[in-house]
């Protein structure tokens, strides 16, 4: 009866042993599914923070290179129009001096004329009082040979 009690008592200590060993599995296993759990959630947050920096660093990117295409074409604007203003001013100068040289020659010109037409006048008044002395001379020479004869 003893060695039925003893083998009893083994049998109901290899059971107890047995369902802890058991126990003691179903937990591991838990926690081991739990660590695999929580280490693939970090690694998605950790993959979703660097995909969201990265499209935030692109993001940034084509902010600074619009400014900087921006800032060029102002830039480019701005050369533009002052070589504009600079050959309006350089356009007007020359016509400036254009006109005034046209001025000048013309009021050469105009004094030129004028000379001539004086000269001209005075020529022919010259003329004029030559022709006039050389017809009073010839009357005078008339009378002269009239009252002779």
């Amino acid at each position: 009866r003893a060695r039925a009690e003893a083998e009893a008592a083994a049998r109901a200590a290899a059971t107890k042993a047995k369902a802890e060993a058991q126990e003691r599995a179903k937990k591991e296993a838990a926690l081991r599914v739990r660590a695999e759990t929580e280490a693939r959630q970090a690694a998605a947050k950790a993959e979703a923070e660097a995909k969201a920096q990265a499209k935030k660093q692109a993001e940034a990117k084509a902010r600074a290179e619009k400014q900087a295409k921006e800032a060029a074409a102002k830039t480019q604007a701005e050369a533009d129009a002052k070589a504009r203003r600079e050959r309006a001013s350089k356009e007007r100068a020359q016509a400036a001096a254009r006109a005034k040289s046209d001025a000048e020659a013309k009021l050469k010109s105009d004094k030129a004329a004028r000379e001539r037409e004086d000269r001209e006048e005075h020529q022919h008044e010259a003329a004029t009082d030559a022709a006039r002395r050389a017809a009073e001379d010839d009357e005078q020479q008339s009378a002269a040979g009239d009252a002779v004869r």
